[in-house]
């Protein structure tokens, strides 16, 4: 409203003054940032065989991200959680228990439009120390940037990104790493959860200029459709603690959103949001509910004097879809509200009869369970956007 007002006085006000006022205005004029998050990148058996050639004898994982790749490279900034190594070839690639996977999946994850990888899950160890650090290696060598992971203790404990003026800390946290820990002698340092040291790095970034700050956090039951009355405690210790938003990974299955019910110990005015689980970006598991996934979009202002909020926030459902081909699976993520408008329309037989009641599920049930019920959260569907919307008020 402010930028149309000088827009408009601009003429009828000498053109003298017109850009004086167009500057004091502009004064008042919030910066925007769309970041966009997804859950757990995971790469199981299947997609090992099913992203490579036999006649090329080379990997490719680009054709998995096709449906979406518009919506993640369009955002100012992209967000996942790298559930893998990247520990060469030589160390023979695989999927659960201890995963390790082809350099091609980072070069379609650049490609797709990710900008950030946090690797504080309890996968990051499954090739040991020289496995974390050819992984972080590489992701420097594409200019991804990614953090839960350090060299060294000389590194930031978290990643501090200047996203169109707007600065902005990324934090990632695992609950554990399956049991496997580094050598005694390693400088390397995982963000294991501890809520003193979260509350201090989150501390450390805004007086390092964050003006936003995100904690992304690898905690949780798997499976469960709902967050725990722990999870749910602890995501509010990280609000009062400075955090703006609180993303959870792996459960591997959408969990409901909400905002804080507490206020924040930094102002005593912060709302923060939540979003217990985005469920599975893609995996090989296949059983329901963990094939399907959201797409969180996260609209922030930062106006002239500092101040940043979430002025909109925003979900697209997920699913990955199997497609038997030449004795394999092609393996990919699907948009299931651009699937479902197909499906409804009868303009696409391209989809299974399980493919086509999943999707439709996914689709018309997720809303739903990602308010939780509630009478206080609402969804409803943006055309224009092209996702839902989610808010606590009509």
């Amino acid at each position: 409203m402010i930028f149309t007002l000088a827009f408009i006085l601009s003429f009828y006000l000498p053109s003298s003054l017109s850009p004086n006022l167009i500057q004091i205005l502009d004064k008042f004029i919030p910066s925007r940032v769309c970041i966009v998050f997804v859950g757990d990148i995971m790469i199981h058996d299947e997609q090992l065989k099913g992203a490579f050639d036999r006649t090329t004898g080379v990997y490719d994982f680009s054709v998995c991200f096709n449906d979406v790749s518009k919506i993640l490279s369009g955002a100012h900034f992209t967000v996942g959680n790298l559930e893998t190594t990247l520990s060469g070839e030589d160390k023979i690639f695989s999927g659960y228990p201890l995963f390790n996977s082809p350099d091609e999946l980072a070069f379609a994850l650049k490609e797709t439009g990710f900008d950030l990888l946090t690797r504080a899950n309890n996968h990051c160890l499954d090739r040991g120390e020289e496995g974390l650090l050819r992984t972080s290696s590489l992701l420097d060598s594409l200019g991804i940037i990614h953090t839960g992971v350090f060299s060294d203790s000389f590194e930031k404990r978290y990643a501090l990104v200047d996203v169109n003026g707007i600065q902005i800390a990324f934090l990632s946290y695992t609950y554990g790493t399956n049991g496997l820990s580094l050598p005694q002698n390693s400088s390397c340092i995982i963000n294991y959860i501890s809520t003193e040291d979260i509350s201090n790095n989150i501390e450390n970034a805004r007086a390092d200029g964050a003006l936003f700050v995100c904690v992304i956090i690898h905690y949780g039951t798997e499976y469960a459709v709902n967050p725990s009355r722990t999870q749910k405690a602890f995501f509010d210790t990280l609000a009062f603690s400075g955090a703006d938003a609180v993303i959870g990974m792996h459960p591997h299955v959408v969990q409901p959103m909400a905002f804080s019910n507490c206020l924040s110990g930094l102002d005593g005015r912060r709302k923060s949001f939540f979003a217990y689980s985005l469920g599975n970006f893609i995996s090989s598991q296949r059983t329901v509910p963990r094939d399907a996934g959201v797409i969180l979009g996260l609209d922030l202002l930062c106006y002239p004097w500092g101040k940043t909020v979430i002025s909109k926030i925003s979900f697209l459902p997920t699913y990955v879809r199997f497609r038997p081909s030449s004795g394999k699976y092609d393996i990919s993520v699907l948009d299931a509200v651009k699937a479902y408008d197909l499906i409804r329309s009868g303009s696409s037989s391209d989809f299974s009869p399980y493919d086509k009641r999943r999707i439709i599920s996914i689709t018309e049930g997720l809303p739903e369970h990602i308010t939780g019920m509630s009478s206080s959260y609402y969804c409803f569907f943006d055309t224009a956007l092209g996702m839902f919307v989610f808010s606590d008020s009509l």
